[in-house]
């Protein structure tokens, strides 16, 4: 069962990297200490052509989602989870995009 994550807002600008709270919020099943979580990203009404990324690092450059204009597109994968249970989105556009996150699961281990 996938769980979609609350975000105050979720429209990124161009260029934009945010850190989202994973573990350990009402609504996830990522408990403190997941070091790995199976996501779901999900764009929508991109303004110009771009990717997202998602990881634990500072700037994420691993694509899971290319999407055009106007176009809603997802990817799937495992990313792994910072320490203070959160994960960064980045934007690599010139335009701003609307993100979902699914998350799935995540691995046995745990910090």
């Amino acid at each position: 069962m996938a769980v979609s994550l609350p975000l105050k807002d979720p429209v990124l600008a161009p260029g934009e990297i945010r850190t989202v709270k994973v573990a350990s919020v009402a609504g996830s099943p990522l408990p403190a200490g997941a070091r790995t979580m199976a996501v779901n990203v999900t764009v929508t009404e991109g303004t110009g052509p771009g990717w997202l990324a998602v990881g634990a690092g500072a700037a994420p450059s691993i694509p899971m989602v290319n999407y055009s204009p106007r176009e809603a597109r997802a990817g799937f994968g495992w990313v792994d989870v910072a320490d203070d249970g959160t994960v960064r989105v980045r934007n690599n556009s010139y335009g701003t995009v609307h993100l979902v996150l699914d998350v799935h699961g995540h691995d046995a281990a745990v910090r």
